[in-house]
């Protein structure tokens, strides 16, 4: 992984989100999933897959005030900007952790299909989502964490 500067805040609030993830997963996975399913396993493979990453981008960034508040790969509590490739139309969404309710409409959760295709996609990305009248390609703009998180 290539070594990136990010902003001692965002350090600290992605290190606290990493640690509350790996506390609490198997508790949020049991209440969203109670039985034993294919997509029960999907998700735990997407969390353990989640937290590695982000442990190892932990491990290998610098802490810098003067970084921007761009991330490599999107996470929950990101917000991504996205394109949809075949009409241009671009919307600003933020991934939820399990953990939170949807608040607002730009809010997704891991659990979505937009937000689980989503989840640890790189700037530049196109992911597909199966609609009713079709599939949607969308493409990853930028990935941001919020300043106010």
């Amino acid at each position: 992984m290539v070594q990136r500067a990010i902003k001692p805040q965002i350090y600290e609030n992605l290190l606290r989100h990493l640690t509350e993830v790996e506390e609490n997963r198997s508790q949020w996975v049991h209440d969203h999933f109670p039985q034993l399913s294919p997509e029960r396993e999907q998700v735990v493979n997407l969390l353990d897959l989640y937290v590695k990453q982000l442990d190892d981008f932990l491990c290998s960034c610098i802490r810098s005030d003067r970084a921007g508040n761009e991330l490599p790969f999107v996470t929950m509590g990101c917000q991504v900007e996205v394109v949809n490739s075949s009409n241009g139309k671009k919307q600003v969404l933020e991934i939820l952790p399990l953990y939170e309710e949807r608040a607002k409409s730009n809010h997704i959760s891991i659990l979505s299909p937009m937000g689980s295709a989503l989840l640890l996609k790189n700037k530049g990305a196109t992911v597909t989502i199966k609609a009713p009248r079709g599939d949607i390609d969308w493409q990853v703009l930028s990935i941001r964490y919020p300043e106010n998180n």
